[in-house]
Formats: C-alpha cells, structure tokens, sequence
C-alpha cells in the first residue's frame, strides 16, 4: 500500500517540477496564480515523500526488533536445549563431582578419576589404574586397564601397554566376585576370553570346559544385570555351546529379548535371527504362524536399524526384496537399503554389495526404475559406495585376503561394474 501510496505522489511531484520548468525555461507567460500553484503542489509532494519516509523507516525499525526479539528467543531456546542436554548426558559425572566436593567418594574412586584425566601417554595413568585394581579392586579401573593390556598401547612408537592377554584376564578376575552390577562387565569380558580361547588356561581345557567356564561368567554377567550378558546366554542356549543337550530356543529367545530391552544391538539382531529362523521353519506348515514371525522379525530389524546396524539394514533389504507389497515397499528402498549396508565395510557390507549386483542385475531395474537410476548416477561423485561400485574392489580388498569372498560374488561384482560403466 505504502508503495503504491509513494509511487503516486512521487508522480505528482514529478509533473509539478516537469511543468514549473517548462514554465521558466520557455518562459511561456503565465499569471502569478500558476506560479503559486505549482510551488505549493512541489512543497506539498516533497512533505508527503518525507512523511512515508518517516513511515517507512519506523515500520522497518518495528520489524527489526521483532525479528532480533524472535532471534532472541530462538537462541534461548537453543541455549536451554544444550543446557539442559549437557545436563542429562553429564549428570552421572556432575554427581560424582559433587560427590568428591563434599567428601562422599572412596579412595579407589578418587584415584580411579584421576586416572581418567591423565593421558594415555602418561605411564603414570596405567600404574594408577593398576593401583585401582589392586588395593581398591575397582570394577572400571580393571575393564580399562584390561582392554589396554588387551590391545596393547604404542604411541610415537613407543610401548606404553604391551599387548598381554594373561595380564588383562588376570585383571578381570581381581574384579568379577562381586554381585554389585558395575562388576558385570568384568564378567563378560571373562566369559568371551575363555570362550575364544585366548589364554594358556582356557587352550588347555578339554571336553568344552572352556565353554563351559564361559558361560558361567555370562550367566554370572546376566544376573549383574549387564546387557551383552543376555545376549552372550542367549548364544549359548541357542547353539548348546556350553552343553549339546541344553539347545533351548525358548531360553535362547528370553535372554535375547531382555538384552534387546536393555538396549544391547546385538541381542536385538539375534532376536530377528531367531524369528526369521522361525519363519522359514514354519512356512510350509502354518503361513499364518510364519508370517507372523516374519514380521516379528521385521520389527527387531528396524529397532537395531536405528541404531545404525548395516546387518539390519542387508536383513530388512532381503526381506523387502522378497515381500514388496506386504510391507508397502517400492524396488528403490531395497536399493538404497543394500546401498546403505554396503557403504560400511565388513562382512555384512560386502554380502549387501553382492546381493545388490544381484538383484539389479537380476531384475534389470537399472533400466525399468528411474529412481534407482537417478540415485546411482547422482551419487557417482559424492557416495564413496557408488565410487567404491565403478572404480574399485576397496571393499571387497581386505576379506579377499582373507579369502572370504567367494568367486560366484566376483563374478556378480564384475557384471555390476560392466553394467555400470555400459
């Protein structure tokens, strides 16, 4: 409105100067009246122009501040939210801070932080938390001092931690008596030692002893209410690792599901395994049943998918792949599942590598879907995994060494690369 408004008088004032020079240049006669009228119409446009000058700059000044009001309030808001974030993630720390403020903190504790503020490049921060283990037997001085002894520390080629897996369990046993549930993670790290085989005792058992002696520091890790303990119990029952005669797919299902609540990513996976198993049991016998394991199975997929899980995502892709229309799929998220479960390189990334040269080849959607196409060739130059299809064997290279990459997925791997580059 202002516009049109200014537009106008601006109009006005220009044919008032336009006929007042005309007038004065020419000097065409004309009485005094004219004259007058003419000056007072100028003056009168020029005072209008100011006044929606004024106006103009004052409303302009008026949404300023709104928006500095609302940038204001943005930021608080923004500021409160980490605030507050920072507060839920840092609560246990600001409580143990408290804790040694007031003097409420043992003496392992107080030692086991200052290791925590020493740098893996201190030797004095391994002697603290040996310190810790052995006169205060604290729980988490011995699971990262033993995950050190584990791995070994070398920094500037120089061995700070040499690598001792004796030393490390030794570590762990000092620290798994109790029942208290932050010694649940000792416990395990036990069990997958003498499961594995990884130390002298655990190699010199015999009969499945060391299976065994594993799974009573799982069942021991389970009842400490540690999460990995469930899902290591669920294995056992599952297989009868620790005894043929206990294979019990109820006990198996049972851990797997509490270590799934708790959050564990691996029991959550081991429960769709479990379910997906199931279907493919039931499915000629009882379709209802086995459907509705299926989409059991689906739902525990997707939990772990969320969590970032590339098997979850090659699982859901080969179940989509199979069962489009149940699960209201179209051909390019099978695509792009496989996709994304490829782009991390491991064992599962490189089997959804192959299976999608596969089912691309297969179906030929490289031509019918245009989505697909699109995204393939969109990505060639930012999707690492698109690279990875076209210009190289990178993630193919290391379990090729290892030769646990079949020849049938080479020769899949070459058609898709053909295809591609055709």
């Amino acid at each position: 409105m202002l516009r049109k408004v200014a537009f106008t008088i601006s109009s006005f004032v220009f044919i008032n100067v336009a006929v007042y020079f005309l007038y004065v240049i020419f000097d065409i006669p004309h009485n005094i009246n004219i004259r007058i009228g003419l000056l007072i119409g100028l003056i009168t446009g020029i005072v209008f122009m100011f006044a929606l000058c004024v106006i103009s700059l004052h409303d302009k000044i008026a949404q300023l501040k709104k928006e500095k009001i609302n940038i204001t309030e943005q930021f608080q808001d923004e500021k409160f939210q980490i605030i507050e974030k920072y507060q839920e993630e840092n609560k246990q720390v600001i409580t143990e801070l408290q804790c040694i403020k007031s003097g409420n903190i043992s003496e392992g504790d107080k030692l086991f932080h200052m290791a925590l503020t020493q740098s893996l490049s201190e030797p004095l921060k391994y002697s603290t938390l040996e310190k810790c283990v052995t006169e205060y037997k604290h729980p988490q001085a011995a699971a990262i001092l033993g995950g050190f002894y584990e791995d070994g520390i070398e920094i500037d080629e120089k061995i700070l931690c040499e690598k001792n897996i004796e030393k490390a369990a030794d570590l762990y046993k000092k620290c798994c008596d109790s029942d208290s549930d932050s010694f649940g993670l000792n416990q395990w790290l036990l069990g997958w030692i003498y499961e594995k085989k990884l130390i002298k005792e655990a190699k010199e058992m015999v009969n499945n002893t060391h299976n065994k002696t594993a799974f009573s520091f799982y069942n021991k890790s389970a009842e400490n209410g540690f999460a990995k303990g469930y899902n290591s119990l669920g294995k056992f029952y599952q297989f009868g690792l620790h005894d043929e005669n206990e294979k019990d797919f109820s006990k198996a299902l049972k851990n797997y599901e509490i270590g799934r609540e708790k959050g564990d990513v691996y029991a959550i996976l081991n429960c769709g395994h479990l379910y997906k198993e199931r279907y493919e049991f039931t499915l000629k016998n009882n379709e209802n049943e086995a459907f509705h394991n299926l989409d059991q199975a689906v739902e525990r997929y997707n939990e772990a998918r969320k969590q970032e899980s590339n098997e979850a995502y090659m699982q859901l892709a080969m179940i989509y792949e199979m069962n489009l229309i149940k699960y209201g799929k179209e051909p390019f998220d099978v695509a792009d599942y496989y996709i994304k479960s490829a782009s991390v390189k491991n064992q599962y990334g490189a089997t959804a590598l192959y299976k999608l040269g596969e089912w691309l080849l297969k179906n030929d959607y490289l031509q019918k879907n245009e989505k697909i196409t699109n995204k393939l060739n969109h990505d060639t130059i930012n999707d690492p995994v698109i690279i990875c299809y076209i210009n190289s064997y990178t993630i193919f290279s290391n379990l090729i060494a290892q030769n646990k990459v079949e020849d049938e997925y080479m020769e899949y791997y070459k058609k898709l690369l053909k295809k591609f580059k055709n």
